[in-house]
């Protein structure tokens, strides 16, 4: 797509307060996830091709350095974490953008839209917005048909489609008119533990593994040596700290408190009301994600394994058996693990993202199979909340929650470092907060003839 004045570089003049619930999920389901699967090309890339003034030039190669390989080769953004689909904004585009920082939504295939209810939004598309001339589409218009398509591919109940947690809210999407788009909502790397196995469907036995967890070494060990640093955390990335627990907050919990003895002493009680102890030992499959032997991901699931060892005095025997990205997601998608260390994460930068595709009961990424009623009650609310410091609130008391029922955590909070190449052309460090979360991270981008 080409549209004169920087379109594709720039956020879009409006914006729009916290009432964003059924718009975010525009943006968590068409995000990267594109909501109309425009390709594009953008007036911010450098070109060492010539041109007259006013007549494009074709040809040339356009680079562009990446965190990940595409996964799998190839390039269907419904099926793929958006972690990993950084890049495919440069050939994708949706109806809004969020802004990492300020979480504000910005127009970009949607000109303007309209909040009707807290339930019920139009999105007015842009005009003269074109598909790139190849078949089916063959370069004519988008228009609002195409919208509904993919929101509604995205939804599709099956296994593949892993975003679509994301349009859980949204009941109706329909096309108006070829311009305009109307929505109606139906109201206004972790340590997962699969609940759906014995015998970690006894909450004793989730809530023992936790307790055994050594937060503190995990930060000085890993997190130090490592990766320069590190955080308490349990399930909202580091892009959402202002959402999260503080610190200090989370050392006011037996799992994360400097000094184990009372949280090992608590442990054991739990596991031998389930019937565990040095006689009667829990034995199970550690299942690890790691890139290369020796990595920080090796470290990191070892000392977890070590820590339930020494920590459980014997009582926890897991088996350690790591692998590659590949078979981790093989075994998430068929549920096929004891306990995992691996990559999570919810759809878009947003708290109910990660809530609803997580931990919420049927849950797109809720590898865990972990229902709870009272938990998804307590998701619905927030979802429901516009007034910014009450949604805070409640999405607090989640987060407490979470820590006494939960089967999921971080044995530490990992702080990503943004780092280019000198080959990177026009490098331009963007935002304050270094990492994935957080879109592209500097201008790497550019078109040679």
């Amino acid at each position: 797509m080409m549209e004169p004045n920087g379109y594709w570089a720039r956020f879009w003049d409006k914006r729009m307060s916290r009432r964003r619930m059924l718009g975010g999920v525009m943006v968590a389901g068409g995000g990267l996830a594109a909501a109309a699967l425009v390709g594009c090309s953008s007036d911010s890339t450098t070109s060492t091709t010539t041109a007259t003034e006013g007549k494009p030039v074709t040809g040339g190669s356009l680079t562009r350095t990446a965190q990940f390989e595409i996964q799998g080769g190839q390039l269907d953004p419904h099926t793929i974490p958006t972690t990993w689909t950084q890049d495919y904004k440069l050939w994708y585009q949706s109806l809004l953008i969020q802004d990492p920082l300020t979480l504000d939504l910005n127009g970009q295939l949607a000109e303007r839209w309209e909040v009707v209810s807290p339930t019920e939004y139009v999105f007015h598309l842009r005009r003269g917005v074109m598909w790139h001339n190849k078949p089916p589409v063959n370069g004519r218009e988008l228009v609002a048909n195409d919208v509904v398509f993919s929101m509604e591919r995205i939804r599709t109940n099956n296994p593949r489609f892993i975003s679509r947690s994301a349009l859980v809210s949204v009941d109706q999407i329909t096309a108006v008119d070829p311009y305009t788009v109307y929505g109606r909502g139906k109201t206004a790397h972790y340590m997962q533990i699969n609940v759906a196995v014995t015998p970690f469907n006894n909450p004793n036995v989730v809530k023992a593994l936790r307790l055994l967890i050594n937060h503190q070494e995990m930060l000085e060990a890993i997190g130090k040596t490592y990766l320069g640093g590190g955080s308490h955390g349990q399930l909202l990335p580091v892009s959402l700290t202002t959402w999260d627990l503080t610190q200090q907050e989370y050392e006011t919990y037996a799992e994360w408190r400097p000094g184990k003895d009372a949280a090992i002493r608590d442990a054991l009680a739990l596991l031998s009301s389930a019937g565990f102890t040095a006689a009667n030992p829990l034995s199970f499959e550690l299942l690890g994600r790691v890139e290369n032997p020796g990595d920080y991901l090796s470290a990191e699931v070892e000392l977890l394994q070590s820590q339930w060892r020494q920590n459980s005095q014997g009582i926890l025997k897991p088996t350690l058996r790591t692998v590659d990205q590949a078979t981790i997601n093989t075994v998430q998608t068929n549920r096929q693990y004891q306990v995992m260390k691996a990559g999570n994460g919810g759809i878009a930068n947003d708290p109910d993202s990660h809530f609803s595709a997580i931990v919420a009961t049927g849950g797109s990424r809720n590898y865990m199979g972990y229902s709870d009623a009272t938990l998804d009650g307590m998701i619905t609310r927030q979802r429901q909340e516009f007034d910014l410091a009450k949604r805070k609130a409640l999405i607090k008391e989640i987060n407490v929650y979470l820590i006494d029922h939960g089967p999921i955590t971080m044995d530490l909070q990992y702080l990503n470092a943004a780092a280019a190449s000198n080959r990177v052309h026009g490098y331009v460090p963007e935002g304050e907060l270094p990492t994935i979360y957080n879109g592209d991270l500097y201008d790497d981008i550019w078109v040679t003839g």
